[in-house]
């Protein structure tokens, strides 16, 4: 098995709190509008043209050099543009302390990354950062989230630290703060350490796991040479990639601390979803995933021989249903968001909540989808009714339908196995999932798919703000990601699992429409599928041909009639013409009930 290296790095930052410092860059401070150290030097040397009454013409640190003959350093720079300390002090200020406009546009305040350290050096699991930064957003974030880091950012102040297992947390500024002149940002300054920071970097680099995050070890030649003189293996590092290319140096450290490289957007995304993650595993103390592996071995044995096993098999589904349902109830999910204008931050935290509590059940169900050949299907009844119960309560609409979400992946997560799993066992536990489950959503009872939507479940709006560009159907897109793990093991290719996805998603909108016969009924919620017409296309040939004798028809949906899943197809694809408008960006609307009549036609004519 080969776990994403995010959730990888969750695990082992769970289970060894502290033991993990970060090493972090410019990259990120990026989104906050922090100037990195040379490109202050190169607003300053434009500045310096502009007193000189001189173009730069585009290359101020090439003007700099033929002006004064030598390379553009930070302090000279500042002592020619900044005559006296307080000058200089205030030209700073501009680079790196927030105006009021910069605070109205939210530019030099912490951004989503520094906070989401200072969850986790609050929580304990970070107690030591090491930044190239010059800037402070990381330790105001850590003071606000409550924590008093001991800042260390000149030799003195590193002589004469605290014994690291006795401070909650420490910041080293490596190169220095913006507030001292002696910072480090030419090359000559980064070519070499003190002997006092390269004995502190030496124990750094042996004694903890690393971290590193919007650092390029492009030019900080003394820092690269302490990670790769570093013998230790003690702890993993863990090294993020903003794209497919890593540089040549980092390449080099990377390979000598055989580091894990994590593919990541940016460093708000990369930091909020680690310390999201650790939290879900803190409140729901999940097992490590070779316990996943476990369970789905277990269910795999209990299928060899189903009579004998059957009890043992409902009893390791149950129990599982159980764990995830309680974890789902307990206070981690209030049902309004704590800050007044943090509804999309608690129902995204939520949302990921929901998916760690559920990923082992997923697991479960899709071995038994794959394998069972329709022994078992009341298994699939019996979780989703219970996944399915949601009492009255008062709250957010967005969070209260959030809890439906484990159940919603769960018919997600089945169906699609199901539907890809090898014949004859192929379809056989579609009507167990789709018609069968009754439950009470809010003391409405009725059919479980009512509000089992993706449309009802996950807002469409915070939905989409989580990929942050047009797409389709922000929530379908969503699950579509979301499972591709848990059903990977049964579908290697990407094309294959996309095919599943699409043939499941089409027979549960058209079982939907079959199930709710108007827009009265089921409450407007039409569903909408992915527009996969080569998916749907199969589907409909195979009814049209094969009649009562279809997989499909045999599972007992529809009734069993071929002109009641005619019906259906017509109904859906008026649905889609009501909405011709959003449904023509992504492709034309699918001739359902047209594809239909002409298989039909072909099968009498052969």
């Amino acid at each position: 098995m080969q776990l994403d290296p995010l959730i990888s790095l969750a695990f082992a930052m769970h289970e060894n709190p502290g033991v993990y410092a970060l090493l972090l860059g410019s990259g990120v401070s990026r989104s906050a509008g922090i100037f990195t150290g040379w490109e202050v030097v190169i607003d300053l040397a434009r500045k310096l043209a502009a007193l000189h009454d001189e173009d730069p013409e585009g290359n101020p640190a090439a003007w700099y050099l033929g002006k004064y003959g030598e390379e553009p350093r930070y302090d000279e720079l500042l002592r020619q543009v900044g005559k006296t300390r307080a000058e200089r002090s205030q030209l700073l200020r501009s680079y790196f302390e927030p105006s009021d406009d910069d605070r109205a546009e939210g530019r030099k305040l912490p951004r989503e990354a520094h906070r989401a350290i200072a969850r986790l050096a609050a929580a304990g699991y970070v107690r030591l950062i090491l930044t190239t930064n010059f800037d402070p957003l990381i330790e105001i974030a850590v003071q606000e989230a409550g924590v008093s880091p001991d800042l260390i950012t000149t030799e003195d102040a590193l002589k004469g630290m605290r014994p690291l297992p006795h401070s909650g947390c420490t910041v080293v500024k490596l190169h220095g703060d913006y507030r001292d002149a002696r910072i480090k940002n030419t090359a000559d300054e980064l070519a070499k350490y003190s002997k006092a920071k390269n004995v502190f970097l030496d124990r750094v680099l042996d004694e903890f796991g690393l971290v590193v995050c919007g650092w390029s070890a492009a030019y900080d030649v003394a820092l690269c040479q302490a990670l790769m003189r570093s013998p230790s293996r003690r702890y993993t590092t863990y090294w993020t990639v903003y794209a497919e290319r890593v540089d040549e140096q980092a390449k080099k450290i990377v390979e000598q601390r055989n580091a894990v490289l994590v593919y990541i957007q940016d460093a708000d995304s990369f930091f909020s979803g680690l310390a999201d993650r650790i939290e879900a595993l803190d409140a729901f103390r999940r097992p490590h995933p070779l316990s996943t592996e476990s369970a789905v071995a277990t269910a795999k044995k209990f299928l060899e021989d189903p009579e004998r096993n059957r009890i043992k098999l409902e009893d390791l589904v149950t129990d599982e249903v159980e764990a995830v349902r309680k974890y789902a109830t307990s206070p981690e999910f209030p049902m309004l968001p704590r800050e007044p204008d943090g509804l999309a931050e608690a129902w995204k935290q939520q949302l990921q909540k929901y998916e760690a509590s559920a990923e082992r059940l997923l697991h479960i169900l899709a071995t038994v989808s794959w394998y069972d050949k329709g022994e078992n299907s009341h298994l699939f009844t019996r979780a989703l009714e219970r996944l399915a119960e949601a009492p009255l309560q008062a709250g957010n609409e967005a969070l209260l339908n959030l809890r439906l979400y484990p159940a919603l992946l769960a018919i997600y997560g089945s169906g699609i196995a199901s539907v890809a799993a090898p014949t004859p066992r192929r379809f056989a536990h579609l009507h167990a999932i789709l018609a069968a489950p009754a439950a009470r959503v809010e003391d409405r009872p009725g059919p479980v798919l009512k509000e089992m939507t993706p449309q009802y479940v996950l807002n469409y709006d915070l939905t989409k703000k989580l990929y942050g560009k047009d797409l389709f159907l922000p929530p379908n897109e969503h699950l579509f990601n979301m499972l591709r793990g848990p059903l990977r093991r049964y579908l290697s290719q990407d094309t294959d699992y996309a095919h599943a996805f699409s043939t499941f998603e089409f027979i549960f909108s058209l079982v939907y429409v079959d199930t709710f016969r108007s827009a009265v009924d089921a409450g407007g919620a039409f569903v909408w599928a992915q527009a996969a017409q080569e998916a749907w296309l199969q589907v409909v040939s195979e009814v049209a041909r094969k009649q009562q004798q279809c997989d499909l028809l045999k599972t007992g949906l529809f009734g069993g009639s071929p002109q009641r899943f005619k019906e259906s197809l017509g109904r859906y694809q008026e649905n889609l013409r009501s909405e011709a408008g959003r449904w023509r960006k992504f492709g034309p609307i699918p001739l359902l009930v047209e594809w239909y009549e002409q298989a039909e036609a072909d099968r009498s004519r052969s």
